[in-house]
């Protein structure tokens, strides 16, 4: 069966049946209250177009979501729902949705506007395919404190995603992760979704969350670290010591699902280890 597959890390089934759209209106906002200047473009995406705006007085993002979108993520309906279910300081998402002229769909959402913020990785390329191409210009270097702020600060978002929300973000990738003052934050739900009790959809992300821990080691201090499925390091380099935190990434790692701890249960492990003190 497809999602007990042991390596499979990352999926997105927003927009297709299996999903379940949630039904929520609880960031919606009256249209009026936003403005933006379609001269000022900050981002361009196969679901619309990010403007530097106003609301409530103040500069922010408004993202204008293309008519009848359907990206390579899935709806932008959908895209618009996970964002009024996502409630965290460290999750970069939607402060407000705001509905077309006629009523009959979401024209766009507002979001908080970030100076000077970089992702901490490169997207994948065609030589890594799956995997993010390695960091960022703006990130290469990183002390060993950095990289556990880096892992509790993504591992506290998708433990609320999970255990209370019941959302796959799905595109758990440190080039989504963004740094704002040293801060990392976790952004681009596009291709989340609810999955209401079906537990295969926490565990495979749990797997994505430990690839993206490997990398953090590799990349940044040079240390590898146990991947029970292949039962290799990622990349070769100093073994990680022996402990608490080599214990728990090998239980993240491990090929069988139903052996991988919760998010809820990482985040209980890592606060009893010095280094996330």
């Amino acid at each position: 069966e497809l999602l007990t597959l042991p390596k499979l890390s990352w999926i997105s089934i927003s927009g297709n049946p299996i999903a379940i759209r949630p039904v929520t209106n609880k960031k919606e906002i009256p249209k009026e209250m936003v403005s933006y200047n379609k001269s000022q473009i900050l981002g361009l995406g196969a679901s619309g177009t990010v403007y530097k705006g106003r609301f409530e007085s103040k500069d922010v993002a408004v993202k204008i979501f293309k008519h009848d979108s359907k990206g390579s993520d899935g709806l932008a309906v959908d895209e618009v729902k996970i964002q009024q279910l996502v409630d965290h300081p460290l999750a970069v998402v939607a402060n407000g949705v705001f509905l077309s002229d006629d009523g009959t769909s979401h024209e766009g959402m507002v979001m908080d506007l970030l100076n000077n913020t970089e992702a901490i990785g490169l997207t994948p390329s065609f030589d890594t395919v799956t995997r993010d191409a390695g960091p960022s210009d703006a990130f290469q270097d990183l002390s060993r404190d950095d990289v556990c702020k880096v892992i509790w600060n993504v591992g506290s978002v998708l433990d609320q995603l999970h255990s209370f929300a019941k959302v796959s973000h799905s595109d758990v990738y440190l080039h989504n992760i963004l740094c704002d003052k040293g801060i990392a934050m976790v952004s681009d739900f596009g291709a989340s979704f609810c999955y209401g009790d079906a537990s295969h959809f926490e565990a495979i992300e749990v797997l994505a969350f430990g690839r993206l821990v490997e990398d953090l080691f590799a990349w940044f201090l040079g240390i590898s670290v146990p991947n029970s499925i292949s039962n290799v390091g990622c990349i070769s380099g100093s073994p990680l010591e022996e402990g608490q935190l080599k214990d728990l990434l090998g239980s993240i790692l491990q090929p069988d699902q139903g052996k991988r701890p919760t998010f809820s249960e990482i985040m209980e492990t890592l606060s009893r280890i010095p280094d996330f003190d």
